[in-house]
């Protein structure tokens, strides 16, 4: 049916059901769904002119996945008619072919003879998407390579731009770039720092803290410059991001615009705001990652915990098994399964060092949980000057320690390596001007459960066994005389 024209009674009552005004995309559907009268906005947002799309049932352009909860507003439209709804959104198909989120506002003016329809009024809301999508990943700690890929999506979308996120790789394994859309060559790095190579605008970014607007490619470096034109970009914005707990640079947001120029107050604005995401996101990973070593570490000496030493030992244990070939299908396993299974030995040489302080109580119980908390401290930095780099230091608590040595060339490795923690442990260790003397004695299980490499091979022990075998040896070690290692037989 054809708009009612200004001339008509109801007209004003017509542009009161356009919420917000009449700037909006506006179409009319009959009680069916079918479109029957299309602004000319809409194109702009959906990219259908007005005629194409009157005369298509809304269910043709509406998510399938939206299409339930569509039937449920009409249903409640039915029920309470001659109303205004609150808004919904729902995806609708683009002519483009892609689905994108709109928010959807409809006054029911069925009943008007000049109108005979719901008046819908839409507006895109794919940004206002976007940014849930990142404000999610953010709460519910999504691992920071896909929050920062979200954040990158939030601002192609609301620049109309190519983005990329680049920040110079750490041992939190924060992402070097995110963004397929920007070619490698352009994504730059945080910072070049590489005396012989050209100044570059990342340079000027990390060193000032400040954005780097070039509003043309005129004084860009041709390494630079051409693979950007060759691209069809024109300008190059740059906005640093630092890290909000350490205040070091943590990234840099790249943008490669096709249109020569700066940004405009509302870029500079969804820029700003991708910075604050981005800490915000480096804020939450930060926070997990705290938490993390919290579980997973003593809180006194920084060492490994229980926790985490079991982790990797199960790890060693389990992954470090291979079926055998008559089953080649069997999945890797723990205990008994794995013996029916006829699971192989690994060829992975591993020992479990299990430690114990001996004459601790005495100095505890002498100078207080203080000088003991100090001796503890000292005696963990000791341990860990002792290991190799990849062995893992645990301590169980009290005066327990363990660590798991890992690819160890032989088993007579073990040996040494448990030496040395003995002879480091037992050096005086000055507190408070006085020497304090601990001692230490050890006990040894390897896991593949041989004493030496001569010996017949069996199954790999269970991660029980295994403990329970070293903790023997500790105390055979003790009972002994102690201020020595052994190595027990594993009971698999």
């Amino acid at each position: 049916m054809p708009a009612p024209s200004p001339g008509d009674p109801s007209y004003l009552a017509f542009l009161s059901a356009v919420v917000d005004g009449a700037a909006r995309p506006l179409v009319v559907m009959a009680a069916d769904g079918v479109i029957t009268w299309a602004s000319a906005g809409i194109e702009d947002v959906g990219g259908y002119p007005p005629a194409q799309i009157v005369g298509t049932n809304v269910l043709e352009l509406v998510h399938p996945d939206d299409v339930a909860r569509l039937f449920d507003t009409y249903d409640y439209m039915s029920s309470n008619p001659r109303g205004t709804y609150l808004p919904s959104t729902f995806r609708f198909r683009h002519a483009d072919g892609t689905y994108r989120p709109f928010e959807v506002t409809t006054r029911d003016l069925r009943d008007d003879p000049l109108v005979g329809g719901l008046v819908v009024t839409m507006a895109d809301v794919s940004d206002r998407a976007l940014l849930d999508e990142v404000l999610e990943s953010v709460a519910s700690g999504t691992p920071l390579a896909a929050t920062l890929g979200a954040i990158v999506a939030l601002l192609d979308t609301q620049l109309g731009e190519r983005a990329a996120l680049v920040a110079e790789p750490g041992p939190d394994g924060f992402a070097v770039a995110v963004s397929d859309d920007v070619p490698l060559a352009l994504r730059g790095d945080v910072p070049i720092g590489i005396d012989d190579e050209p100044a570059s605008p990342w340079d000027a970014a990390a060193r000032s803290r400040r954005p780097v607007v070039l509003e043309g490619l005129g004084t860009l470096d041709a390494g630079w410059r051409e693979p950007a034109a060759a691209g069809g970009f024109a300008a190059l914005w740059i906005w640093p991001v630092e890290h909000p707990a350490t205040g070091a640079l943590a990234a840099c947001i790249t943008v490669w615009s096709r249109r020569a120029g700066p940004p405009s107050p509302g870029r500079r604005l969804a820029l700003q705001r991708a910075v604050r995401l981005v800490r915000l996101a480096l804020e939450r990973h930060a926070y997990d990652a705290m938490l993390l070593h919290a579980a997973r570490h003593d809180p006194l000496t920084g060492a490994a915990n229980r926790t985490r030493f079991f982790e990797e030992l199960r790890r060693i244990v389990v992954d470090g098994r291979r079926p055998g070939p008559a089953q080649p299908g069997v999945h890797r396993t723990d205990g008994d399964a794995a013996r029916e299974a006829g699971i192989e030995p690994s060829s992975t040489r591993a020992a479990v060092l299990y430690l114990d302080l001996d004459g601790f109580k005495a100095v505890n119980d002498r100078r207080g949980h203080r000088v003991g908390d100090l001796v503890l401290q000292v005696v963990t930095r000791r341990i860990a000057a002792q290991v190799r780099p990849d062995d893992l230091v645990a301590r169980f608590g009290g005066d327990e320690f363990a660590v798991l040595c890992g690819d160890l060339e032989d088993k007579g490795e073990a040996g040494v390596i448990a030496d040395r923690l003995i002879e480091a442990v037992s050096r005086p260790i000055l507190v408070e001007g006085d020497e304090v003397a601990v001692g230490a004695s050890i006990g040894i299980a390897f896991v593949d459960g041989r004493i030496d490499d001569a010996a017949p091979a069996v199954l790999p022990p269970t991660v029980d066994a295994l403990m329970e075998a070293a903790d023997r040896a500790l105390y055979e070690v003790k009972s002994a005389g102690k201020g020595a290692w052994r190595v027990a037989a594993v009971e698999a």
